[in-house]
């Protein structure tokens, strides 16, 4: 039995209301024949001279996602909030994945590993809730203009000798960024761990990159080792 009997779904199709088999049908056959995937055991249709000519047995979708070289991550790999605990047989670029908060859901293996998805939505929606808070926000906002706020600057600022810690710039224009957000982490605000220099620039390019409920000491480590020779 050759390779291509070996992917056939059904070896024999219909020509003018007989049957044929496929071994009678020459390479520039336009006969639709039924094939079976061998990567995801789709039965599908296909016209004869496009799998003689190719040698390809795939359906469209898997051909797809092989020319775009979709990679799949290991089952129980963690991003974030998220752990691959599923592969999905019918399309080769979503995975399943299970967030902390319990839900599992079905996500792109790309979106994932990128990091533009961190978690099932729970993320964004604790966050909302914080903000929510008029009262918070309004706490928050008194709490930065007082003279433990501007004690926590100063010692911030001394301790890591007014330079910037993502360009290694001294002096400037230097801001103190908040490893742990400001409003939601009441406890730390003023503790002078959990403050770190960086120049305005610095600083804006950080929050252009990470939205709020995403500020936290990983990110931060991560933004702080990519190149430093430049400012972004």
């Amino acid at each position: 039995m050759n390779q291509t009997e070996l992917k056939l779904y059904n070896p024999v199709v219909v020509s003018r209301g007989k049957f044929k088999h496929i071994r009678t049908l020459g390479p520039k056959s336009e006969k639709m024949i039924e094939l079976k995937c061998p990567t995801c055991d789709k039965i599908y249709d296909r016209m004869f001279k496009s799998m003689a000519n190719t040698g390809n047995f795939e359906c469209q979708h898997c051909t797809v996602v092989r020319s775009h070289k979709v990679d799949r991550p290991e089952i129980g790999t963690k991003y974030d909030r998220l752990v691959l605990i599923q592969h999905i047989k019918e399309d080769m670029s979503m995975g399943k994945f299970r967030c902390d908060c319990g839900t599992e859901k079905d996500i792109k293996y790309a979106s994932v590993t990128r990091g533009l998805t961190k978690s099932c939505g729970c993320l964004a929606k604790e966050y909302n809730q914080t903000q929510k808070d008029d009262s918070n926000r309004k706490e928050a906002s008194m709490a930065r203009n007082t003279r433990l706020a501007f004690k926590w600057r100063l010692d911030v600022l001394a301790r890591y000798e007014f330079t910037c810690q993502k360009c290694n710039v001294p002096g400037g224009k230097l801001q103190t960024h908040h490893i742990l957000p400001f409003n939601t982490y009441v406890e730390d605000r003023f503790k002078v761990d959990n403050g770190i220099v960086l120049c305005q620039q610095c600083h804006t390019n950080y929050h252009a990159r990470y939205r709020e409920y995403e500020v936290n000491q990983d990110t931060l480590n991560t933004y702080l080792i990519e190149n430093k020779s430049n400012k972004e």
